[in-house]
């Protein structure tokens, strides 16, 4: 692997594009504007800088063009869809999340054999399950973060029964999300050991599968546990071949593996030394990969930003449901996040008076695999009235 380079910061990334912006005002002919696969260029470009908007409008109009010469991929299509998501949970604006999964839906019905009444293909397009399944978590994050809105307006004497209210409605449709996801995930994940086999959307079914509910018969939820843990060490050897391939995705697979390992078994939600030990293992398997990668910004960005979505949702949860299980959670994700992009603020929607992720410096140690938890948060965790809801353990 390459040597790990200096990451762009705001200010750089905001002066390529400046320069960008600048080179085509005064340089770019006029007509290369309206060439397809110059604004499909630009739509990478930007997206890779963080300008959303100006990717999305540059994508549109690469896809809806007359392109003669062939040269608009239909990744185009599926970055748009991406984008759109991205754009949507930002704004709260599910009809744009909604249109996003439909372009994608949509894509697949084109390309199938079915629209000539023919059998339907048996091979899935895997990366196209996944974009549906981060549209679809993007979707559960906006309503997560209306949930956590409406708690931070119980205080208001005025807002307080509309604020119940709020959190009663926003909690199943965020669920639902989580949900969809899930199936999303699934469907292109393929079986393990098979050349078709994608461990990145099984790691992220499995990640989501820790925080929906799991079977209510103890006999039968400790078996899916440990089936869900065994698969998710499947994974991580998985991930572990493709990492020889030498590209950032491949090899942070493996970390990400460790994690949701942690999540599923509930050592996360471990309070005092267990809890930090299961976090130290989770950060000495990011700082081995990592550091040895070169990472682009939106790479970066994408891997800690899923982290500050799960942190959202166990947030929720703990509003939800009142276990201060789904709070440890939090913040050792945004703990994480800390030591992977040390300084950057935590999100605006964490609950008032509770603690964030530490900005401390601290030395990481190689952990021994924490022990599997005997109530652990997610699917190891007796089903409740209200959903899934972590065990909530004695005191110690």
């Amino acid at each position: 692997m390459s040597r790990k380079k200096e990451r762009l910061s705001e200010r750089e990334m905001r002066a390529q594009a400046e320069a960008i912006e600048e080179l085509i005002q005064k340089r770019c002919p006029p007509g290369w504007l309206t060439l397809p696969m110059m604004q499909s260029a630009l739509g990478a470009t930007w997206s890779a800088l963080g300008r959303h908007e100006q990717a999305r409008a540059a994508y549109l109009i690469a896809v809806q063009a007359e392109d003669r010469g062939g040269r608009v991929p239909i990744r185009d299509i599926e970055q748009l869809a991406n984008l759109e998501a991205r754009l949507g949970e930002k704004a709260g604006d599910d009809q744009m999340i909604e249109r996003a999964v439909s372009r994608l839906n949509q894509l697949d019905l084109l390309v199938s054999n079915e629209a000539k009444g023919e059998a339907a293909s048996a091979i899935v397009n895997a990366e196209r399950c996944a974009l549906r399944g981060s549209a679809f978590k993007r979707k559960a994050s906006m309503h997560a973060k209306a949930l956590l809105a409406a708690y931070r307006d119980r205080g208001d004497k005025e807002k307080a029964e509309r604020a119940e209210t709020k959190i009663a409605s926003e909690r199943p449709k965020m669920q639902e999300a989580l949900a969809d996801a899930v199936k999303a995930y699934r469907q292109g994940e393929g079986v393990a050991g098979d050349a078709r086999f994608k461990p990145y959307n099984a790691l992220n079914r499995l990640a989501l599968d820790a925080l929906t509910p799991w079977p209510e018969m103890a006999d039968e939820r400790k078996a899916a546990v440990a089936a869900a843990v065994a698969f998710a060490r499947q994974c991580r050897q998985a991930a572990a071949d493709f990492a020889r391939s030498l590209t950032f995705w491949d090899a942070v697979m493996q970390p990400e593996a460790v994690l949701v390992e942690r999540l599923l078994d509930g050592s996360l939600a471990e309070p005092g030394e267990a809890g930090k030990a299961a976090l130290n293992e989770v950060v000495q398997a990011y700082t081995e990969a990592l550091s040895n990668l070169t990472a682009t910004p939106t790479e970066l960005d994408s891997v800690v930003s899923q982290m500050n979505l799960m942190a959202t949702f166990c947030d929720a949860l703990y509003v939800a449901d009142g276990d201060e299980a789904w709070q440890r959670v939090a913040n050792a994700l945004l703990e994480l996040v800390q030591r992977i992009q040390p300084g950057i603020r935590p999100p605006d929607h964490r609950l008032p008076g509770k603690p964030a992720a530490s900005t401390t410096e601290t030395r990481v140690v190689p952990a021994a695999p924490a022990e599997q938890s005997k109530t652990p948060i997610g699917p190891g965790a007796p089903k409740r009235k209200k959903g899934a809801r972590p065990a909530r353990k004695p005191r110690q």
